[in-house]
């Protein structure tokens, strides 16, 4: 009986230690490379992010810089509205970086999966997926 109960214990604290989440995976924060949006790959032009401790978000939209206040709150996250440069950068990479920002406008959860955030919409839809 007592070997059984080791063992039971042994389980409980090996499956428990690998499904813990890790300071990195309870946390959105830090430098990040957005690798999709909308499903699609974000192409050779890397677009980045920094989520920071004081509540602010900032990188550049593979154009343009970009930066503004975010609210993370549990598994919840609020990008609010803030500034960004203006350059013109063609076509393409004006859908790229429309695309990204309406993406931001529109992720209200996060989670990290595999190493790679990933922001959803309300409907739990993947907005976006990004690498470190």
């Amino acid at each position: 009986m007592k070997q059984m109960t080791y063992a039971a214990i042994a389980a409980f604290t090996a499956l428990t230690a690998i499904a813990a989440p890790t300071a990195a995976q309870s946390s959105p924060q830090g430098n990040w490379v957005v690798e999709q949006i909308g499903g699609a790959a974000t192409g050779d032009r890397a677009i980045t992010m920094r989520l920071e401790a004081d509540g602010r978000y900032g990188g550049v939209d593979g154009c343009n810089r970009y930066s503004g206040p975010v609210r993370v709150r549990g598994a919840s996250i609020t990008f609010e509205p803030g500034m960004a440069t203006r350059r013109y950068c063609g076509q393409e990479r004006h859908a790229r970086y429309t695309a990204f920002h309406h993406a931001l406008g529109n992720a209200t959860a996060w989670r990290v999966q595999g190493g790679r955030l990933v922001l959803l919409d309300a409907g739990g839809n993947v907005l976006m997926r990004l690498r470190r």
